[in-house]
C-alpha cells in the first residue's frame, strides 16, 4: 500500500492510537485560545487610547465561533479600514501611525486565527476519520 510507504500507520492501531492526534488537537486549541486572547487585548488597547475615534471589536462570525476583528466608530457603527485610513491622514502623525500599526496587527491576528482554526479543524477531522475507521 502506498500510504504505508509515506506514513507509518502502526501508531494508529491498538490501544492509545489517537494519543498523537488528541495531543495535536489540544495544542491547536491552545494556540487558538491564545489568538482569541490577543484579539481581546488588542480590542482593549483600542478603547484605552485617549480621544479614540475608532476601536476594534471582536466578532464571532460563524456558528463554530470563528472570531475576527472589526473596526467600529465611537458610536458603535461598523466602519471599514479605507474610510478610517482617509481620516487617519488628517490626524496628528503619532496617532495616525498608531492606527496604521494597529490595523496591521489586527490583520495579522485575523490571518493567524484562520490558519490556527484550519489546523484545529484538520486535527478534529483526522480524529473522526480514525474513530470511524475503527468502527467500520
Amino acid at each position: 500500500m502506498i500510504v504505508n510507504q509515506i506514513v507509518d500507520l502502526k501508531g494508529f492501531k491498538g490501544k492509545g492510537d489517537t494519543a498523537l492526534v488528541r495531543h495535536w488537537i489540544k495544542s491547536a486549541k491552545a494556540s487558538l485560545d491564545l489568538v482569541h486572547d490577543a484579539m481581546l487585548e488588542l480590542k482593549r488597547e483600542t478603547t484605552r487610547i485617549s480621544g479614540h475615534q475608532f476601536y476594534l471589536e471582536v466578532v464571532s462570525v460563524t456558528k463554530d465561533n470563528r472570531k475576527t476583528l472589526r473596526w467600529r466608530m465611537r458610536d458603535g457603527k461598523h466602519v471599514n479600514w479605507p474610510t478610517i485610513q482617509g481620516l487617519v491622514q488628517i490626524m496628528p502623525n503619532e496617532m495616525g501611525e498608531w492606527y496604521r500599526m494597529t490595523n496591521l496587527r489586527s490583520r495579522w491576528l485575523i490571518a493567524h486565527e484562520i490558519a490556527t482554526r484550519i489546523q484545529w479543524k484538520t486535527a478534529m477531522g483526522l480524529l473522526e476519520d480514525i474513530q470511524g475507521a475503527k468502527e467500520a
